[in-house]
């Protein structure tokens, strides 16, 4: 009678056991499902611009020409100021004469001597007195008389400073009494015909960045709240060397704007992305220093992570760029909630919450 009371206990037991099973299953269950991390996420797309790099620089034209003379010499007059405006073909400066007047007189005088020599020896050598030796070096000798006259004369026409071309005088480097030598400049003239540029001067780390046609935005404080579009049009072959930097000059669409030369302009200059860059918004960021940044990006279930530990990055004003390769394939980076991940979260996207890059 004892052994079938057990039995009978035993299966009640049992029974009971079984009926509070689901109940402890469903709670564990639900226990899991409230582990998951609410988050949201951004897509990985293509970066078409790069960052931008920051400089500043002084307007100037297009062509800008520093003036001098061919000789050096004591300047007798200088014709025009700092800012005038001169015409093509108009005399700005001139140096004293006296000098290079001489010389012109002696290449005269040894030409005609050397014509003298010539005639009378080759006469005596159609009366055989002369030999043709001596009438080939007087020849020769003719020849560099001539030359050194070409010289004298050419030397006096640059002996004086003309416009070469229409345009307003942005530097006077010289005064009337001052001795200058040959190329030393005298008149900066900037040319009116010709579109208004900004030159900058960037690093080595930053030149290679930028190809012709980049794109530019240019702010002045003479015209706060506007911006002016700029792109790239010459780029320096070498570095400056009194700063090491390389010379970047940009054309500028004035929007019809006075835009005068000295003009100081804060240049934001935005090169092509190239090398499959891609963007990553800083919300994604858990953390960074100097040789990486940790993000998390979704596998392909869209209920866990995967820590990527992204280097060479550039950082932009609420983003940052990178190399597509370094996602390893996924398309999806946690964004909102990546702060409070370890490599086994479980996530759970907010699909309201999914967010485009162009809306960061």
């Amino acid at each position: 009678m004892k052994k079938y009371q057990i039995i009978t206990l035993s299966l009640a037991t049992l029974a009971m056991a079984n009926s509070c099973a689901p109940e402890q299953k469903a709670e564990s269950t639900t226990a899991i499902k409230e582990k998951a991390i609410p988050v949201s996420v951004v897509p990985v797309i293509p970066y078409q611009k790069g960052i931008a790099i920051k400089s500043s620089g002084i307007v100037g034209s297009k062509k800008e020409v520093k003036l001098s003379f061919k000789i050096g010499g004591v300047i007798q007059e200088v014709f025009v100021r700092e800012g005038s405006y001169v015409k093509k073909g108009q005399l700005l400066a001139r140096l004293n004469s006296k000098e290079i007047d001489a010389q012109v007189i002696q290449a005269k005088a040894g030409l005609e001597k050397a014509n003298r020599d010539l005639q009378r020896v080759d006469k005596l050598y159609r009366d055989t007195v002369a030999t043709l030796e001596q009438v080939q070096d007087l020849s020769t000798a003719k020849e560099v008389a001539q030359a050194n006259l070409e010289i004298a004369e050419f030397n006096r026409k640059y002996a004086e400073i003309y416009a070469p071309s229409s345009g307003r005088i942005l530097q006077q480097f010289a005064e009337r009494g001052e001795i200058v030598g040959p190329g030393s400049p005298v008149y900066f003239l900037a040319t009116e015909d010709q579109a208004k540029v900004i030159r900058i001067g960037l690093s080595d780390k930053d030149v290679v960045k930028v190809v012709m046609n980049d794109e530019a935005m240019v702010r002045f404080d003479a015209y706060p709240g506007e911006n002016f579009k700029a792109r790239v049009s010459e780029i320096a072959a070498g570095a400056n060397p009194q700063n090491g930097t390389y010379e970047i000059e940009l054309s500028i669409d004035s929007k019809g704007f006075p835009l005068k030369n000295g003009f100081v302009g804060k240049v934001s200059l935005y090169p092509e992305a190239r090398n499959n860059k891609v963007q990553v918004p800083l919300s994604a960021l858990v953390e960074a220093n100097q040789e990486a940044a940790l993000v998390y990006a979704l596998d392909s279930t869209g209920e866990n992570v995967i820590p990527l530990n992204l280097k060479n990055y550039e950082l932009g004003d609420s983003f940052m760029v990178v190399s597509g390769e370094q996602l390893l394939g996924k398309t999806q980076i946690v964004s909102d909630g990546a702060k409070y991940l370890n490599p086994d979260s479980k996530v759970k996207v907010h699909k309201e919450k999914v967010r485009t890059l162009s809306q960061k």
